[in-house]
């Protein structure tokens, strides 16, 4: 499946990919428990989608056309937008999660080798949600494990600006 192929591949790069799992209500007569209305915004942000799943490298579309096995495709997928995208920052994000007070506390560091503004977007997400998952050969599973859902956008769907959107320093 499109999940296992990622999952994989984030095994496989560990600390440089995140994965978060938008549920959408379509018109199939079923809702999505797991739909948040922010994900109606986040495919306006992306440019649109009309199925999931959709795939998005640092919030651009994939271009990438190759590969019918969802490993090579993923795989062959990252190794394009490192060639066609030059990294000039990096970043250093932690989470700490004060589960009695319901607080998490987000620390954002990043580095820059050119001035530039940067945001930062801080997605929720759940794993091991057990629900329906419509098969690619309209079956259905029931006791699908969902992971990476998608609970709440904490910052702006475009994200929130860094240093109070001026650009750093180098």
């Amino acid at each position: 499946t499109a999940a296992k192929g990622l999952a994989e591949l984030q095994e496989q790069n560990p600390g440089k990919i995140s994965l978060v799992a938008f549920h959408k209500d379509f018109s199939t007569g079923m809702p999505d428990p797991m739909s948040i209305p922010e994900t109606d915004e986040m495919a306006s942000a992306l440019g649109g989608f009309t199925g999931l799943p959709a795939f998005f490298w640092n919030m651009r579309k994939s271009s990438y056309t190759g590969g019918a096995q969802y490993a090579n495709f993923y795989a062959e997928s990252l190794a394009q937008e490192q060639s066609e995208y030059e990294t000039y920052c990096g970043v250093n994000v932690t989470a700490d999660l004060d589960e009695n007070a319901g607080t998490v506390t987000v620390n954002v560091g990043i580095t820059s080798n050119m001035p530039n503004v940067f945001r930062y977007l801080v997605i929720l997400v759940e794993d091991g949600i057990t629900g329906y998952e419509q098969m690619s050969n309209a079956q259905t599973n029931t006791e699908y494990v969902h992971n990476n859902v998608v609970r709440d956008l904490v910052t702006s769907v475009n994200g929130d600006k860094l240093n109070a959107g001026l650009p750093l320093t180098v």
